[in-house]
């Protein structure tokens, strides 16, 4: 079956995604993102595809597209699932980060479309940074446009 994606990546539709970091073709945390998933498609009432069968996918694309950095996108929606197995570059040198002047009501699950955070992300870069980070109503750092953020305190990292 064709699916259609949108300039992003994501089947035009509407669903709930997660993206996955991938060294030499094992997923990292695949287990966490897997209980995020099934929680957002619960709350969401959205079909969950059988463990097996997801499992069967996601073996079979790290195997035809094998990298040794990259980053594995699951995303889930009323119609069925799309996974995609793409290369990803780390930066290493650091990056320049603006604040976004509005407040931003964060969604408990990752969803799609995901074009206005696309739109955010384009907006600071089209300032001269790299992406910009994000507050909630009550003045809190959230996240960057397309990230999560982690800081480490104490000696343990913590994401908002």
């Amino acid at each position: 079956m064709t699916i259609e994606l949108d300039g992003y990546g994501f089947p035009k539709s509407s669903g709930i995604f997660e993206t996955i970091k991938t060294l030499n073709g094992a997923p990292i945390a695949l287990a966490r993102h897997m209980r995020r998933a099934l929680n957002s498609a619960l709350a969401l009432s959205l079909p969950m595809p059988a463990e097996e069968e997801l499992r069967k996918h996601i073996i079979d694309i790290l195997r035809e597209r094998p990298l040794e950095i990259g980053r594995l996108r699951l995303c889930i929606y009323a119609e069925g699932f799309h996974l995609t197995h793409d290369p990803y570059t780390e930066l290493e040198r650091p990056l320049r980060f603006t604040f976004y002047p509005e407040t931003v009501v964060g969604e408990p699950h990752k969803i799609f479309p995901y074009n206005y955070r696309f739109e955010i992300l384009q907006s600071a870069q089209n300032q001269g940074y790299d992406d910009c980070i994000l507050f909630n109503s009550a003045n809190e750092v959230t996240e960057s446009a397309v990230a999560n953020i982690l800081f480490l305190i104490d000696g343990t990292w913590v994401t908002p």
